[in-house]
This record gives structure tokens, sequence and C-alpha cells, in this order.
């Protein structure tokens, strides 16, 4: 073996203080061909107990190697002539140390490219003992000349550095014109034509929700929430884009913006959604990264819509293949877009449209072309009518607003909206119902709109109609021709009446859907559904028996459907109706309470279980397929193999139970603990005893391998607890049984892993984007999933593959915490830790395959006591 040598170098500070962290040991005949990925899982496997958690590669010259450039670079080429090989840890943002002559004040963490301005503030919180002193000290340059404060908003941090260290001076400032006149002049001399620098860019311009805003500091400063408030934000979706999202947000800091990304920006302990919040509403631009799930998971969901209501700039970067996105084609059917690679690129080939590829050019490319787009933003921001709709949707919006973005109304507002109070939803088949129901309320007193059309013209008022451009036209044709099903083929929509929909929704308080089987098969209605869900408040109402689909339950949720055959529906409406108009009945507490309740549960789930090394295991209660029993026994023997993994199951019986009960006998059998868990409700009103072990009165049995744990009032509340806590889903056959199931784990932006399991048309589909591989998983494991030729084996081997591959990701991703996950302590410490099972593969080239193979039949496996 060859000994190498591992050093911890630290920022600014000499060679004389690297810490030696020890040495590892590799097979010489792999040592010449040793790349850096591979290099790193042998440092996590033999100096597990001294490795910092996030680290990075420095040349011999001790620069920094960035984690995409490992890939291409051999082990043999960073280690120096003493046989050690340099790390350091790996901050996402600059660590400066602030100095004076007399004192070290402490570490701050800021771009190089950010303005002195923005290090004054920064200085002033954040060091110790500088309070009140924030106006009494001045930025020395490398020279020791003083920075002039006019000059701050202009100058960045790298002019001010001496290695990694900013001095500061706490003389008195100069206070003669022409002695400061003669320095600064002095200065620029110096710098000639490269004082045209990179600078942080600070927007200048207004969104529509500033104008005329007096926004009080105190109410600002009141939201306990974690981090400042930064220009630009990113919103994506964590199991399609997260690694999309890191990347934009450097390009976009090279080049002088300040961007908010919640993994660096919301600690643990602090409430996502009031940081989501803040965040929303104090920045200008909106970014979405519209992917396919864009838009059908709740927290993405949330904030394309808030950051709507409150009229921010909005500037998707696309990587679909068509647009709109079929679920926010109303709200984005006039909005410009960024493509994330030009037609002409991506009309290159099937790989050039692979959006799990992000090449560092293209990426530049869209960073660059954001600025552009944002230079004309700020020569275009006007907007009294767009100043008018905010407020309008502010008033009448349903969901959670920040308690400092309240509408201002100024003297030329009205108090009331003018428009329809109720907009009714209905699917053509049900018009003239609609038309029914609209003469009924309007004898109540009530303005109503109707949103389809059979041979009527439920036009607004002229007043209130606004004509849409001949651009916005055109975008909304679009929409149209992307909005057809089955349901649809036999009426249009035109785009006069897409715009119009949009405003009538606007004005209005209540959306009444008037819910059929052709209602929830229609594109375009289901469009509708997505663009009021959250904004407004909702009555939908059964206009026949159907079974309602797990998409349509996940948007309503908690709300009760209103039966139209029932003899007293008009009443119960009536009142429906009035409560929701009523200003003083908008929080309902049994919603808010069946929401305090399930969070609750999560969390205890979180501090009960070990999340980050959990995969939650469900799918038929009964056997469909022939191979499916074995193909299940294979994969929970090749789980057995995964150390540090624990196996939940929803305690079913079938595919679930059958993997849970093989991996804890291979696991017992191999001398390793087994950790299972199964996860039931309390009981269920339902009898479900042909699936579960359920008693006569509702209540579930223990079952007899592995922990039981009870959470949830019926399976319907578990279903949606197991879906927000655990980050992966090995869904083994599918079918109605687990149909809720997928929805709530899609929802909650969580990897649904599909084996045998086929897409399914009619009232129990599911998303079938759940069957798109996830970034960082092996395409040809990915592929074994749900091919009946491939041996059973085999399947069983490429699902603990992925399940690895997904567990490595997620333990590198929770360096800070998901949307869903906001970290408590683990009661649990796995015993066994293969640091090799973390491998991440996609980093890994193919010829490092073999090495992997190699090494892993080094290891030992320790038995637990």
């Amino acid at each position: 073996v060859e000994l190498i040598n591992v050093s911890l170098i630290h920022y600014g500070a000499p060679s004389e203080v690297d810490t030696q962290l020890g040495v590892v040991t590799v097979p010489k005949h792999l040592w010449s061909d040793l790349s850096l990925p591979l290099l790193r899982q042998i440092f996590k496997q033999q100096l597990s107990q001294v490795l910092p958690e996030r680290f990075i590669f420095c040349s011999r010259t001790r620069h920094d190697i960035q984690f995409a450039q490992e890939k291409d670079v051999g082990a043999a080429q960073i280690c120096n002539g003493n046989d050690t090989i340099l790390i350091r840890n790996n901050y996402d943002i600059p660590r400066l140390l602030v100095r004076s002559s007399s004192a070290i004040h402490g570490h701050l963490y800021l771009a190089y490219v950010s303005c002195l301005a923005d290090l004054r503030d920064l200085i002033s919180t954040k060091c110790t003992g500088l309070n009140g002193q924030n106006k009494t000290f001045h930025f020395l340059y490398s020279d020791g000349s003083p920075v002039a404060a006019e000059v701050e908003e202009e100058t960045p941090v790298h002019e001010v550095l001496r290695g990694c260290d900013v001095y500061i001076d706490f003389k008195e400032l100069i206070q003669q014109e022409s002695e400061f006149t003669t320095l600064l002049l002095k200065r620029k001399s110096q710098l000639g034509l490269s004082h045209a620098r990179t600078k942080t860019i600070r927007l200048s311009f207004s969104s529509s929700k500033d104008i005329e805003r007096q926004a009080s500091d105190d109410a600002v400063s009141s939201v306990q929430v974690s981090g400042n408030s930064k220009p630009l934000l990113i919103s994506y979706v964590r199991a399609e884009a997260a690694e999309h999202a890191l990347n934009l947000k450097r390009k976009l800091t090279d080049i002088g913006f300040s961007v908010y990304l919640d993994v660096h920006e919301i600690k643990s302990g602090i409430d996502w959604q009031d940081s989501l919040n803040y965040a929303v509403s104090n920045c200008e631009v909106f970014i979405p990264l519209v992917t396919p799930r864009y838009g059908e998971t709740q927290w993405t969901n949330r904030e394309v819509k808030l950051a709507d209501v409150l009229g921010k700039a909005i500037l998707p970067v696309s990587f679909l293949e068509e647009w709109p996105p079929r679920c926010l084609a109303i709200q984005f059917a006039t909005t410009q877009f960024v493509w994330w690679k030009t037609p002409e690129q991506i009309a290159q080939g099937e790989e050039a449209k692979d959006i799990r590829i992000w090449d560092p050019k293209y990426i530049e490319m869209v960073a660059r072309e954001i600025g552009r787009r944002l230079k004309t933003l700020k020569s275009s921001i006007t907007s009294k009518p767009a100043l008018t709709r905010m407020k309008t949707l502010m008033k009448t919006f349903a969901g959670r607003l920040p308690a400092f973005a309240a509408p201002v109304l100024n003297s030329q507002d009205s108090e009331e909206p003018t428009g329809p109070q109720i907009v009714i939803c209905v699917h053509p088949n049900e018009v003239e119902y609609g038309y029914k129901l609209k003469a009924w309320l309007e004898e109540v007193g009530h303005s109503v709109w109707v949103s389809a059309t059979k041979g009527h013209s439920p036009s607004l008022p002229e007043t209130d109609k606004i004509t849409p451009s001949q651009e916005d036209l055109s975008a909304l044709m679009r929409v149209e021709q992307l909005s057809r099903s089955s349901a649809d083929s036999y009426f249009t929509v035109t785009a006069e009446q897409v715009a119009e929909f949009q405003q009538a929704v606007d004005k209005a308080v209540v959306i009444i859907f008037v819910l059929s089987k052709a209602f929830t098969q229609s594109k375009i209605c289901r469009q509708e559904i997505y663009y009021c869900e959250h904004r407004k408040q909702i009555l939908p109402v059964a206009y026949e028996e159907f079974r309602v689909p797990c998409w349509l339950k996940m948007l309503i949720r908690a709300k009760k459907l209103l039966c139209a055959t029932n003899p007293c529906f008009y009443k119960i409406l009536l009142m429906q109706i009035k409560r929701a108009l009523d200003p003083t009945a908008k929080n309902c507490l049994e919603t808010d309470s069946l929401e305090a309740n399930i969070s609750l549960a999560v969390q205890y789930l979180k501090k009960t279980l070990d999340v980050k090394h959990c995969v939650y295991v469900s799918g038929a209660t009964k056997f469909h397929d022939a191979r499916s029993e074995a193909v299940c026994r294979s994969i929970g023997r090749h789980l057995a193999k995964l150390t540090s993994i624990t196996v939940v199951t929803g305690g079913c019986y079938g595919t679930s139970e059958t993997v849970g009960r093989t991996y804890h006998e291979e696991a017992q059998r191999q001398f390793q603990k087994s950790i299972v868990w199964h996860v039931l409700p309390e009981q269920d009103s339902q009898d479900t005893s042909e699936r579960y072990n359920q008693s006569s009165d509702g209540t579930f049995a223990l079952k007899d391998f592995g922990q039981t744990l009870f959470c949830g009032q019926n399976l319907w509340e578990k279903e949606t607890i197991v879906g927000r806590c655990f980050q992966i889903y090995l869904l083994i056959e599918g079918g109605q049984d687990a149909s809720h199931e997928v929805e709530e784990f899609v929802w909650s932006d969580h990897v649904v892993v599909p084996v045998y399991s086929a897409y399914e048309t009619g009232e129990h589909t599911v998303t079938d984007k759940i069957f798109q591989l996830p970034p960082g998983v092996s395409e040809s494991d990915w592929k074994c999933l749900n091919d009946r030729t491939t041996p059973v084996e085999k399947v069983g081997e490429a699902v603990a593959n992925i399940i690895s591959d997904l567990l490595g990701r997620l333990h590198q991703q929770l360096g800070s915490p998901s949307k869903m996950e906001q970290h408590g302590s683990s009661t649990q410490t796995p015993e066994v830790f293969d640091p090799m099972e973390d491998t991440e593969r996609t980093f890994l080239p193919d010829n490092d395959k073999e090495s992997i193979a190699s090494l892993r039949s080094m290891q030992t496996y320790v038995p637990s006591s």
C-alpha cells in the first residue's frame, strides 16, 4: 500500500500551523489512476473521526480544487514531495478575518465581489466589541491608505484583502477635504483602468409591491427569521434541480448579484415557512427553475404564488420542452422566460435534452442573460395597474402572508375590489348547472362569474376588462394548444377567455369548483384549480358521484365536498359563502388544528427515527405479478448488505411486509443489527382488514418483527405524515393502495423509486414523473426496476445501488435542512457504518467502478455485540 499523509490547511495561515489529520492507505495498484472522488471516499472511510464534514482538496501550491473539477484530477497530481495531500474546510462563502492594528475582531463570511458597504454592515452587527463604532472606523487598502466612505458602495472586498484578512482603522476619520481628496486621487491613479471592476450589483428598481409602500422598519425587525433579505431569490424542486440552483447562484454571485438560496440561508430550528415568506417578500426578482415537477410540489407551489401575489418581478428559467408548464399555465401564460439552453443547443441530440446535466458554459450563459433581462426590467418598471392588482390579490389571498406585507391603500384606491365576489369553475358538460347556481346566488345579492362557456358570453364589465397585448395573446394561444385532453377535445378556449379568467379570479374572494369526472379529466379545468388553490378560498361541490383523484385531494386537502344532491345543499352553500366572505371568519381552527397535529407527528417521527438513513417501503398489498414476491425477497437481501440503513414500512401485508421481513432475517443471519420500523395509525373507521392486521374496533395490531410506531388518527393522515417525513419512497407494484402515498411524497419534493409499477390510467392515476431518472442515480440500474426480463437478483442489486446513491446525496444535501425537514436530535446511532455505501455515483468516472469494487472487497464488517 501507499501511505498518504493528510493535512488540513487554514484560511490565511502559513503551512507551519497546518493540522495533521493522519494517514490513509491506498493499494499501490490503484494509486496511479486514483481519482479525487474515489480518494474522498477513502478519506471518509479511514479518517471518519477527524475529517471535516465538508472539505475540498487543494493543489500542491495550496490553491482550491473545485468540486466540479475533481473527476478530472488524479490523486497523484496533488500529492506533494512529502507524500502529503492538503485539504481545507469547504465554505459556500469565503471566510474573512477582520483585524485592526491592536486586535482581531472576528471571522465573517462574505463573497469577495461584495462591496465594502455590505462588509461594514456585517462588521457592525457580527463582530464583538464594535457596537456603536461602525461610523468611526474605515477600511485600509493593502498599501495602508484609507478607503473613502463615499466609494465603499463601489469598492469590492478583494481590493482591501491582505491574504484572507481585512484591516480596519479606528483613528479619527479624516476631516480635511483637501487631504482626503489627495489620498483618493492617488489611489485612483494607481488603479487606472482596473477601477472598472466587478462589484456587487445593487438593484435600484422596485417591484410594484414597493411603490407607495411605507413599510415600517419595526415591523420587519420584529419578524424572527434567519438571514438577510437579498435582491434575487432562486426557487427550485430539490429532487430535480438542487445542484443546478447552487451552480446558478455561484455564477450570479460571480457577476455581482446577491442571491438568496434556502439551503444557505435557513438555519436549523428556524420556521421554514416564515423564513421563505420573508425572503420572497423582500426579494426584488423571483427566479424559478422550472423543471417538470415545478409547481407540483408543496413549496414551489406556495413560493411562486406568493411571489405573484406580492407583485414580484418573476423571471423563470425553463428546463421544459414546451412552455408554459401545465400546472402553472395560467400564471405563466404571458411571462417571459430564459431557456436553460438555446433551442439550437437542445436540438443537438437526446443527451443535450437531459436536464440532469447542465454544463458550466450554459449556466454562465443563463446567468448573463438574467443580468441582461434585469437591466431591461429596471428600465421598464411602472405601475399603477400592477399595484392595484397586487393590493386586490393581497386583500383576498387565502394563504399565509407575512405580517409586514399587509396591503396599503391610498386615497385613490377603493376599499372593495371591483368585480365578482364569487367565481364558479365548471366543466362545459355541467355549464347549465353553473349558470343555474349563478342565478340563484345573484338573487341573494352576490356578484358571480362563471368560467365555462357553452352558448353563453359571461364577460366581465368593460370597465373591469384589461385588453391583452398582441404579445400576451400569442403566449396565451400556447396555453390553448398545451391544454387539450380527451375531455377537452370538443370545446375550445380562446386566449381572451384565459386572460379574462385570470382577471376574474384575481378580483374574487371565493372560488366554487363544480367537480365531476369530466372536470377532473380536463387539463383546462386542472389548470384552473392549480391557479386558484392557495390564492383564494375554495368551496368544492360534488356535482355527481365519482372517485376523487389523489392530485385533487392533495390540493383541496381538508376541504369537505358539498354534495349537490343533498336536499339542504343550497342552505349549506349559502352559509359557507357567508363565512368565506366574512373577514373575521377566515381562520379555520379545524384546519389549523389538523395541520398542527400532522406537523407534530412529523417532528416526532424525525426525533424517533434517524430519517437520514431511512427508506420507506410500501406498495401493493397483494402480489399482482408472478415474479413480485421473489423480487421483494431479493430487494430485502440486498438492502441487508447496506449498513446504516433503516427500513420503514407502512405495516400492511404484501410487498412491504415481504421486503421488511426478508431484510430483518438476512441482517440477523449476517450478525448485523436489523433496524425495521412499522408506522401505523391509531385506528381507522373503515374496514381495512384485507390489507392490514386490523381489529374489529378499528385499531391496528403490532407487527411480529421489528418495532411499531403509531401516529395519525387514520390511514389517510398517517400517509400524509410519512410522505412529509421520509425522503426516499420505495414503491413496489403500486396501485390503488399506494396512490395517495405516492402523491404525498411527490408533493413533499421527495424521491419515489418505482419497482414493477406501471403508470396507471383512470381513477387512480399518479404522476408519471416518478419514472424520471433522479440526479445521482445510475441509468442502467434505473432501467432494471420495471424491466420484467431482468433477473430477479439483478433487480434487487439495482434497488440497493439506487438507495445507496440517494442516501449518499441526501447526506451531502443535509448539511443544511431540507424544505420539509428541520433537524432535531436523533435518538438512534447506527452501530455499523460503511462509508463506501455513501459513494456518489454521479461524480465517479466509469473507469473507477472496478476500483470501487476492489476497495469494497477490502472492508471488514464488524458484527454488533
